[in-house]
């Protein structure tokens, strides 16, 4: 906390001054102060009342780290900054953001991890869109991308319970509500990706930036999938996918929203090829016959309503 308090004045007193060396000092120091958080205060096990110390010690860095990112962002405007410290003010954007994940890592917990990532994801998404800043955009990106491969790797064979329920149900259904929270969040785009970037890196990051609607809803729906997967019987697991097929394709014609409804069509397929190359060979012959009427039921009234309203919803497709 010192080291960053210190980096702090450094960078200010080389904006009063216009001098350069202060500036790059508290930039050299930041940097230490934020590998040290590593080193030392995340591994912390004490606490000072009911705070825990990586919490008191780690809060305020990250508090300094925004801090410093906005000043640049201000003085840009009235001083002349040299070609790095434009990057420095990404890295102090990044840097902070990296804490705060790694922070509800350890203040959370290995199983509830996903929840505080997953509302961060959405937070940094609604200030990437009202700040018109893409950095926050892509951290929320990121960060999306890591809890869905963190619930699906770590949480889903969680076996305890949490009031009743099982521990991978409640925090899957948070951070798919989440999932699909951003997917609303993030605004609708017709335009067609053209690169701007000759740096491929770029080139993916303004593709994923433009698709972030459809990226956030395939996840969502990727990750309910799953969880059902885990979840279901076997002998049932035909009809929860195919009635999740259903709520999408509903979902996606109420509010016009076109990937839920090809993921609702998508997951019927797999439901299809699932009951011809799985459940005919291995279910008994109840669930195998389950699954053929419900399936089959599903598929008869998507087909009437599909013909039957073919005019109407002809706006929505």
């Amino acid at each position: 906390v010192a080291w960053t308090a210190l980096a702090i004045v450094l960078v200010e007193a080389g904006f009063a001054t216009g001098l350069l060396a202060p500036r790059i000092e508290g930039y050299a120091l930041a940097a230490c102060a934020f590998a040290r958080l590593f080193l030392a205060n995340f591994t912390a096990t004490g606490t000072f009342g009911i705070v825990s110390e990586r919490l008191l010690t780690v809060v305020p860095v990250i508090v300094a780290f925004y801090y410093a990112a906005q000043r640049l962002d201000e003085e840009k405007l009235r001083v002349h900054l040299e070609w790095f410290e434009y990057v420095a003010r990404r890295v102090f954007l990044h840097a902070g953001a990296i804490l705060i994940v790694v922070l509800i890592r350890f203040e959370a917990g290995r199983v509830a991890a996903v929840i505080g990532w997953s509302i961060f994801s959405v937070i940094l998404l609604e200030a990437g869109l009202r700040l018109r800043d893409v950095d926050y955009r892509y951290q929320s990106y990121a960060l999306a991308a890591a809890t869905f491969a963190r619930s699906w790797a770590s949480n889903f064979y969680i076996p305890g319970s949490l009031g009743g329920m099982p521990e991978r149900v409640v925090t899957g259904a948070i951070v798919i509500g989440c999932l699909y929270g951003c997917e609303l969040l993030a605004p609708r785009s017709d335009r067609v990706f053209t690169p701007t970037n000759g740096n491929p890196i770029e080139q993916a990051l303004e593709y994923i930036d433009l698709n972030a609607r459809t990226i956030f809803s395939m996840l969502a729906s990727a990750l309910l999938a799953l969880l059902l997967f885990y979840e279901i019987s076997g002998r049932l697991l035909t009809v929860a996918w195919g009635l999740q097929a259903v709520a999408l394709l509903i979902a996606g014609f109420a509010i016009r929203e076109r990937v839920l409804r090809l993921s609702g069509l998508g997951l019927f397929a797999v439901c299809i090829l699932k009951v011809f190359t799985h459940d005919l060979q291995h279910l008994d012959a109840l669930p195998r016959i389950l699954s053929f009427i419900v399936l089959g039921a599903l598929l008869i009234s998507m087909s009437f309503v599909y013909t039957r309203y073919r005019e109407q919803m002809r706006r929505f497709l």
